[in-house]
């Protein structure tokens, strides 16, 4: 379970951000999914300062601290009684085929698997501003991937949030029975005060 209490930066304030659509796609979820919507999650913030942050209208394109969210997550997790990374994974499922539409969606469709397991870096950089993805073929239809500098404290919900973006991605561009694998972690020191790690993943498909 996720907690602020480990993060040194007040909220709002952490290098580490993410984009924007995040954050408006978890509250929107939150106010589909959750009886008592988003005030309900909230009422259950007791630090003064994150309940104002988290009380800000969010823009789609604006880029904002990660920990916040998963500040919500957490929060939203309590409410439901549902696990922590199961609530992140949902929210996922419901969000990520809406993020992936129009021109976006149209993209991925004419693109083939290797050539979206090749651009996943600008993908993931569309998405969060503190991570260097790196992509190796292992063999045909078989790729690694690693994600550096992820804060140690975010990294399993990371891992929630984006694995079934991979695999939506991979999807849409003709991949069939795409499977996902998580190798182990790799720490890599620390970065603006907290550890981070780099974290591994294996995809493949038919």
């Amino acid at each position: 379970m996720f907690s602020m209490d480990g993060i040194p930066f007040a909220p709002g304030t952490s290098p580490f951000r993410c984009k924007g659509v995040l954050y408006v796609d978890t509250l929107d979820f939150i106010d589909e999914n959750v009886r008592g919507g988003r005030a309900a999650v909230l009422e259950r913030v007791t630090n003064a300062a994150l309940r104002e942050f988290l009380g800000r209208a969010f823009v789609v394109g604006g880029w904002y601290d990660i920990f916040p969210l998963l500040a919500v997550h957490r929060s939203a997790s309590l409410t439901t009684a549902q696990p922590f990374l199961e609530t992140i994974r949902n929210v996922a499922r419901a969000r990520v085929p809406r993020q992936f539409t129009g021109l976006y969606r149209f993209l991925l469709k004419m693109a083939s698997p290797e050539m979206t397991m090749r651009n996943l870096p600008r993908i993931s950089g569309t998405y969060y501003d503190f991570v260097r993805v790196d992509v190796a073929e292992v063999r045909p239809k078989t790729f690694a991937a690693s994600a550096s500098g992820v804060p140690a404290i975010a990294a399993s919900a990371y891992m929630a949030a984006t694995e079934f973006g991979v695999v939506h991605a991979l999807e849409l561009a003709g991949a069939r029975r795409v499977r996902h694998r998580w190798l182990s972690q790799v720490p890599e020191g620390r970065a603006h005060g907290l550890d981070v790690v780099r974290v591994r993943r294996e995809v493949s498909w038919e």
